[in-house]
């Protein structure tokens, strides 16, 4: 676009509050040789560009915190042009979780027998069913009413979980193999099979919530 004015400038409503990334395109096509200054919501960031003829330019600025953008290019000699404009969002993208953890709940799912869906990244960018995360962190498991039979070993690499439900998945003999979730605050192992406890319970120093209603304990 070449200025009919001294001014050329362009106002956009933003989604939301947050940071952009702007780029500005230029391209010499004419046998002038425009000079302009830049200003980007008042602010003036070049205060004497010139588009050379014959020439492609381009142009990259950060803005933070805003919502509105106006982008002003002012005379200094010949109109001011630009050939085309970006605008991006800046996003922050979470960690991915731990190759540990996709490990884990890979085995897990082979053990269930059943195809849960489970696929690229447990959290991110939703997190996978039957799971709930913190940030990057898998911290639940609801794994009820999948026929399960016991408590795979792989359960205690999912070291970050607070909540674990196991509710009526066929559980049989003692309780194991969560003995290493320190995070752990509530796990429901209602409505199995289970004899007893074994010595598991006794490592969930944060356990708040246990229920271990329905089933067959001993002693």
């Amino acid at each position: 676009v070449l200025a009919r004015k001294d001014r050329l400038s362009y106002t956009l409503s933003l989604d939301v509050l947050g940071d952009y990334y702007i780029i500005l395109y230029f391209a010499g096509i004419l046998s002038l040789s425009p000079c302009f200054s830049v200003t980007i919501n008042g602010k003036v960031k070049q205060s004497d560009y010139t588009v050379t003829s014959s020439e492609a330019t381009t142009l990259y600025f950060t803005q933070k915190r805003i919502s509105k953008l106006n982008i002003t290019f002012g005379k200094i000699k010949f109109n001011p042009q630009v050939n085309a404009l970006e605008v991006y969002e800046i996003l922050q993208i979470p960690p991915e979780a731990s190759s540990t953890t996709v490990s884990a709940l890979k085995v897990i799912e082979q053990f269930t027998g059943q195809d849960l869906g489970w696929q690229d990244d447990p959290c991110t960018p939703l997190p996978w069913n039957h799971i709930g995360c913190e940030g990057s962190s898998v911290t639940s498991l609801f794994l009820s009413q999948i026929n399960l039979r016991s408590i795979s070993p792989t359960f205690g690499d999912l070291l970050d979980l607070k909540t674990l439900d196991l509710h009526n998945t066929s559980l049989t003999g003692a309780v194991q193999n969560v003995g290493s979730l320190q995070h752990l605050q509530q796990l429901n192992l209602s409505f199995n099979q289970l004899k007893s406890f074994g010595s598991e319970l006794e490592n969930l120093i944060n356990l708040e919530v246990l229920d271990l209603q329905n089933n067959s304990l001993q002693g």
